[in-house]
């Protein structure tokens, strides 16, 4: 199969593999946040099978298709936030951190960077109409000291995932 052919099949592959996990989430309300980081990390998949340019695109359609597909936008949003952290993650692992001699300490606080500034002000924006204006600080603090733990044991899940899917699938490596 021609090297193009491949990357756009895998892709595509991949992309009905994330929509089938963001429907599953929101027809199983409980748990739709874990099938969006799933649907989400196999962005993982697609950047190291395809490259960045491919992936760029991947997002692109996955974050347009979700919008056509999924009932609830907000889960859209939720998701697209997700994959912009992944894709904007490995850019900076494949033309920054890899390259230089970074420790994995600063990495980590680089991605934790990346993270609030992806997180913090949807939460902002929101938690004025979760909350009563009483406890609207407070919670907001708890929300994203929350957020944080959440974030770096779902970052070391999307290491260990994308390290077992290529693994497992060979065919996937450039």
């Amino acid at each position: 199969m021609h090297v193009k052919t491949k990357k756009i099949a895998i892709s595509g592959i991949c992309l009905a593999l994330a929509m089938m996990l963001i429907l599953a989430g929101s027809l199983i309300d409980v748990s739709s946040l874990s099938f969006m980081l799933l649907a989400s990390f196999v962005l993982g998949i697609v950047v190291n099978a395809c490259g960045l340019k491919m992936s760029a695109v991947y997002f692109v359609a996955s974050v347009a298709l979700g919008f056509f597909i999924l009932p609830v936008k907000l889960h859209v949003l939720t998701y697209g936030l997700m994959e912009a952290y992944i894709l904007i993650r490995e850019l900076l692992w494949e033309k920054v951190i890899s390259k230089k001699n970074i420790k994995k300490i600063t990495y980590l606080l680089i991605k934790l960077g990346i993270f609030n500034l992806l997180f913090i002000p949807p939460v902002v924006l929101i938690s004025d109409f979760l909350f009563t204006p009483a406890d609207t600080g407070f919670m907001r603090v708890c929300l994203i000291l929350l957020a944080e733990v959440a974030f770096v044991i779902a970052d070391m899940a999307y290491d260990v995932f994308v390290r077992y899917i290529l693994s497992r699938l060979k065919f996937l490596k450039n």
